[in-house]
């Protein structure tokens, strides 16, 4: 290797250059053999100015690029496509356990976009993993860039996994949730939002729920793609899990979630949930009679959850309700801020007693 220490102390540029690009050490390092000072020099200062441009590049790249949602802790989120289709069924895991296999079925949506899904059929339980999911890739990864084919991985043990989605301990549960994941990763998901519809962005994006996932006896590593996060930051519905944990399985957490990504009062016809929910076709009079029975009951669980402020089915057979100003919190916290609104009132009474 060529000594250039004498070049390198009797140029006097080169003070200056060293301290604006490359140190003395990097020379010695990098010269080639015969290769005087200012050659070694130029061609590292190319190097260096080529590598600059690539990263200033890469990091507006970065700066532009969509970044995984963040939400409040207790949350979890759907895109609002998927919360308004008929992707997430509510028929009963005990009445039916036959799951047909869909292929590039468009279903259908209340409301504005597209969801096309080829896969198992999907519930409830379903929908229960992937909101759990969510939220555990919100906390270890909230905020982050999204790329074209990245993966946002979580490890988590299946006895903790359990606990969040409010599932007992045992052999059951723990079949149930490898069940579920095995029906997340080999489904396929396509999504065109109201936004890619209005600007004809109807592009053959899909992907999966989440990616090859791998397990021990104790612990689950569960890759979820950025695409799908993508999907998620064109519009999602927020979902309180403390809430959802208590309410009874089946239909009820299915008009929750749909509630949910409406703020006003709504009306929908008994037969469009029926048909969207899952529920078991009517045949005759007296099974819808029992269909709108039990779309009642479940307004009534989400009165009593403080979800929604009033639901009841009109003369038209259409269902209307109107959310609470707590939709989103959980029945603790409302209780309690009665609670110190009561006593504030009984305070005041007090003073103007005294």
């Amino acid at each position: 290797m060529a000594d250039l220490t004498p070049s390198i102390k009797n140029d006097p540029k080169s003070d200056k250059f060293l301290s604006e690009f490359v140190t003395r050490q990097e020379i010695r390092e990098e010269a080639r053999r015969g290769e005087q000072f200012e050659e070694t020099e130029t061609r590292l200062m190319k190097g260096k100015q080529k590598k600059s441009v690539v990263l200033g590049e890469l990091q507006k790249w970065i700066d532009e690029s969509p970044r995984m949602p963040v939400w409040k802790n207790g949350f979890s989120a759907l895109p609002n496509n998927l919360v308004r289709s008929s992707i997430f069924r509510s028929a009963s895991n005990k009445t039916n356990k036959n799951r047909p296999s869909l292929m590039r079925k468009k279903l259908s949506v209340l409301g504005p976009g597209e969801v096309f899904y080829s896969g198992f059929e999907m519930r409830q339980d379903d929908k229960d993993v992937l909101l759990a999911l969510t939220d555990r890739v919100r906390r270890e990864h909230g905020g982050k860039p999204l790329t074209p084919n990245g993966f946002f991985e979580v490890t988590v043990t299946k006895y903790t996994f359990l606990r969040e989605l409010g599932w007992s301990q045992n052999n059951r549960n723990r079949d149930r949730l490898e069940d579920c994941l095995t029906r997340l990763e080999s489904c396929q998901l396509r999504l065109i939002s109201s936004a890619d519809m209005a600007c004809d962005e109807q592009e053959g994006k899909t992907c999966s729920f989440i990616g090859q996932h791998e397990f021990t006896a104790k612990k689950l590593t569960i890759p979820m793609p950025h695409r799908y996060f993508e999907m998620l930051s064109k519009g999602f519905t927020l979902v309180n899990m403390n809430v959802l944990k208590t309410l009874p399985a089946g239909f009820t957490r299915w008009l929750y979630t749909y509630v949910l990504s409406h703020k006003d009062q709504k009306k929908i016809s008994v037969l469009a949930i029926i048909r969207h929910a899952g529920l078991v076709e009517p045949t005759t009079s007296a099974d819808l009679a029992r269909r709108r029975q039990i779309i009642r009951k479940a307004g009534i669980n989400l009165v009593s959850a403080g979800v929604l402020a009033e639901a009841r089915i009109d003369n038209t057979d259409r269902f209307e309700y109107r959310r609470s100003a707590d939709a989103l919190k959980a029945p603790n916290l409302i209780q309690q801020e009665k609670g110190t609104k009561a006593a504030t009132f009984s305070a005041a009474l007090s003073n103007c007693s005294s």
